[in-house]
This record gives structure tokens, C-alpha cells and sequence, in this order.
């Protein structure tokens, strides 16, 4: 379906670090509260670093992994839905692993915030990411 051309994808350049770090401290800014809450049959420190890693895991690899230049809105859209799925699921898996019941609906509920946050981002705030 995708070329094995590299123009669809981010280069990693100091630019698109800098966006990416901005991009992951808005995310944990808004999961982070979200999976402190779901987590709370563990320790406060230990629910923090698990927040933390939700993530942490997921995150570099959707920005930098992905190719998220479309030629168009519907097969971006698609690969939008498609990947936050695969977030969802890896961090619901995560969450599993240190004990939470439910933890694809945390998954969910904490990456349906923070990519619907983002969107909206993009529209009342373009340019927003530099």
C-alpha cells in the first residue's frame, strides 16, 4: 500500500525532534492524569512511571515510524484510525501487564483525549507544533 520511499516519512532533524518532544510532553500532559487514575491500585510513584511509559513506548514510534504524509484525507484518515487502534492496543496490553482491569478501556479513553485534543489543535491552531 505505502512506497518504501523515505519522503513519506519524517526525516529526523533537530526540527522534527523538537516537535516530536513538544508533541509527547502535550500527549503525557494529557494522558498521564487519565492512567494515574486507572492505575490506582498501585503506588503513586509506581502509577506515575507506568503512566509514563504508556507513552513512552507508543508515542516515538507513531511520530517517527508512520508515514503520515497522505495524498489525501480519506487514506489519511484511515491510517489515523488504523494506528490509534494499534496504540490502544499495545497500551491496553501494558496496562494488563501491571495488573489493570479493563485496561484497553484506559487505553482508549486516554488516547481518544489526547489524539482528539491534538486534531483539534490543528485546526484552532495551526502551526501550532512550529
Amino acid at each position: 500500500m505505502f512506497a518504501a520511499d523515505a519522503s513519506w516519512y519524517l526525516p529526523l532533524t533537530s526540527h522534527t525532534f523538537k516537535q516530536w518532544m513538544l508533541g509527547f510532553a502535550f500527549t503525557q500532559c494529557l494522558e498521564i492524569p487519565i492512567y494515574l487514575w486507572g492505575l490506582r491500585h498501585l503506588p503513586l510513584r509506581q502509577r506515575f512511571f507506568v503512566a509514563f511509559g504508556a507513552s513512552a513506548i507508543t508515542h516515538p514510534l507513531v511520530w517517527f515510524a508512520v508515514p503520515w504524509y497522505m495524498p489525501d484525507a480519506a487514506t489519511r484518515w484511515v491510517l489515523f484510525f488504523a494506528v490509534e487502534g494499534a496504540v490502544v492496543g499495545v497500551e491496553g496490553y501494558y496496562l494488563k501487564q501491571w495488573g489493570r482491569t479493563r485496561p484497553w478501556h484506559w487505553a482508549l479513553l486516554a488516547n481518544t483525549v489526547s489524539a482528539a485534543t491534538g486534531e483539534v489543535m490543528h485546526v484552532i491552531w495551526p502551526g501550532w507544533m512550529g
